[in-house]
């Protein structure tokens, strides 16, 4: 159910780019987070790794849902875990990126079917301690919403775009009539890898 990066995406992540030299120097660019791939992945392991052993198998990335969703793409030797190591590969390539805000649509249904009318939240794993800013949106008739950080963490001439961080998140859905998964949802956000550009979830299917 993923999507394509849309051009407008694409044109944003350019000019966006805190390393890019797109508008550097001028009023309003955006840094990327300040996130230590190193510093990052080893809190990541030490949050989650029950048994101490240095990597985080299936069980153990239930604790860290967005990891547990690029587990299959970041599995760098398919031994159905994650080391420290791979983890903090990953993190240099998408926070050395120098994205610093991008657009992001997530689309939510059951069964198939779009779910309107509910807030999506992106929560940062705590992993990433302060470096990455929530977002959120709502969902229209199609199911989808556009991602966005608060207006605060909006550049003063950008508060009309909705945008959002490149991280990994922890993905909340509320609204009437929701019921969530057993498993927690997540999702990288990462402008290297196109899956994370439109994010979806069927409530009914993923998480169980």
């Amino acid at each position: 159910m993923q999507r394509n990066l849309t051009k407008r995406s694409l044109m944003l992540m350019g000019c966006l780019a805190a390393a890019s030299g797109c508008g550097q120097g001028r009023p309003g660019r955006v840094a990327a987070p300040s996130v230590s791939p190193a510093a990052a992945a080893a809190a990541a392991v030490a949050a989650c790794d029950a048994n101490s052993d240095g990597r985080l198998d299936e069980a153990e990335l239930a604790h860290a849902p967005s990891l547990r969703s690029a587990a299959a793409r970041w599995d760098a030797d398919g031994d159905k875990a994650l080391s420290q190591d791979e983890i903090a590969a990953r993190f240099s390539q998408m926070f050395g990126t120098g994205v610093g805000l991008l657009g992001v649509s997530c689309t939510i249904t059951r069964n198939g079917r779009p779910v309107p009318n509910c807030e999506v939240r992106f929560v940062p794993e705590e992993f990433l301690a302060t470096a990455v800013k929530p977002a959120s949106g709502t969902t229209g008739p199609d199911g989808r919403a556009t991602m966005a950080v608060a207006p605060a963490d909006r550049p003063g001439d950008q508060q009309d775009l909705e945008l959002m961080q490149v991280g990994l998140y922890r993905v909340e859905v509320a609204g009437p009539g929701i019921s969530l998964p057993a498993k927690p949802l997540g999702v990288v956000i990462d402008p290297t890898d196109r899956s994370g550009a439109s994010p979806a979830f069927d409530l009914a299917k993923d998480g169980r």
